[in-house]
């Protein structure tokens, strides 16, 4: 019996696979699959020897990871091994998806049902591969793990073990990741504190899932604190980070016109062309851009209380909002809700299976 189980697994697994297979191969076929933002071009260069350093200072992905893979470029440096565990993450974080979703269906509806799912959002994560929807992937492919063995009331070893692998590897690879995430684990820990509140569950259960958390929190801390102390006691990479961080708030928290605000761009020395070019990512020159001309920029816009001003007009808001909608950040909500509901809907309808088969032997 062991045997046939083992046997029925397998098979199930296989047909998992074969469809991630073609929905990739699809995919490669059809479109043209490429980064989505340049910030991979960037750091695979760092550590993929392009420049002959091997740097293992990958600025968002943790030094560790960078250097596993910075060995296969050092073997094979001719085969963009970025890319591929990219594409290796997502595949296997789709197969593991499919396997417990169809885990235990006797009919051949749940793999149709795991088809279209996978159709649409596998299809749509790989046509603009990125980092951080990668990591994103990952963590919330450990997150639906977890639920799927509290909502299945199952104990598996290696699904376990290959949760807090993935969710390490996740946040390695971007921890700000974790924050798109977030609210789903919050989310599920209120779902169940509700089932306890309710009596739904024991005590027991509950406790597992609060050992599951621990863990996960461990980790966290773990990896963000080693990441910080590595780039901390590197002077140069510990100035670049306090260089970035000022720049996202200006890059990515708030634009800042330049007629609206040419009082601070006259101090600072910059034309409207140096305004363009910082914009558009082409900071290069260090006099120009430096760390104490973007602070001032910081600093004035604090003093008009406009610190996270946008600047844009109701059309331009709009237009960005639609761009959002159709960011990668946003299919990997999406795909976290359609997980959510789905280990939700297996634990009802186990229980529903469970009941019709009581039912049944009363009547026998």
């Amino acid at each position: 019996m062991k045997q046939l189980l083992k046997q029925e697994k397998y098979r199930n697994l296989a047909k998992i696979i074969l469809i991630n297979t073609i929905i990739f191969t699809i995919t490669n076929l059809l479109f043209n699959i490429k980064y989505e933002q340049v910030d991979d071009f960037i750091m695979y260069n760092l550590y993929s020897g392009l420049d002959g350093t091997y740097s293992t200072y990958g600025v968002y992905m943790h030094t560790i990871l960078c250097a596993i893979i910075g060995l296969f470029y050092r073997i094979v440096p001719v085969i963009n091994w970025h890319t591929i565990f990219l594409l290796s993450m997502q595949f296997i974080c789709f197969t593991i998806i499919g396997y417990c979703i169809t885990e235990k269906q006797k009919s051949e509806k749940s793999f149709i049902i795991y088809a279209v799912f996978a159709s649409v959002f596998y299809s749509v994560l790989l046509v603009l591969i990125q980092y951080t929807s990668v990591a994103a992937v990952l963590i919330l492919t450990a997150l639906f793990i977890i639920m799927h063995l509290m909502e299945r009331e199952q104990k598996s070893k290696t699904l376990k073990v290959l949760c807090f692998v993935l969710y390490t590897v996740g946040i390695m690879l971007r921890m700000q990741s974790l924050l798109i995430i977030a609210p789903f684990f919050a989310l599920y820990a209120i779902y169940y504190l509700i089932k306890y509140f309710k009596k739904q569950i024991d005590i027991n259960k509950l406790k597992t899932v609060i050992a599951d958390y621990a863990i996960i929190a461990v980790i966290t801390i773990a990896v963000y604190i080693s990441h910080n102390a590595i780039y901390e006691n590197n002077p140069v990479y510990k100035e670049y980070m306090e260089y970035n961080n000022i720049r996202a708030i200006l890059h990515d928290m708030s634009y800042t016109d330049y007629e609206e605000n040419k009082q601070i761009f006259d101090e600072i020395g910059w034309s409207k062309n140096d305004h363009y070019l910082f914009y558009t990512f082409n900071f290069g020159d260090e006099n120009v851009y430096s760390k104490e001309n973007l602070q001032k920029i910081i600093d004035y816009k604090i003093s008009t209380n406009q610190y996270y001003n946008l600047n844009s007009k109701p059309k331009e808001v709009r237009e960005d909002l639609v761009n959002e909608m159709q960011s990668t950040n946003t299919i990997v909500t999406l795909f976290m809700f359609a997980m959510f509901f789905v280990a939700v809907l297996e634990s009802k309808e186990k229980k529903r299976i469970k009941y019709t088969n009581i039912a049944s032997n009363l009547r026998n």
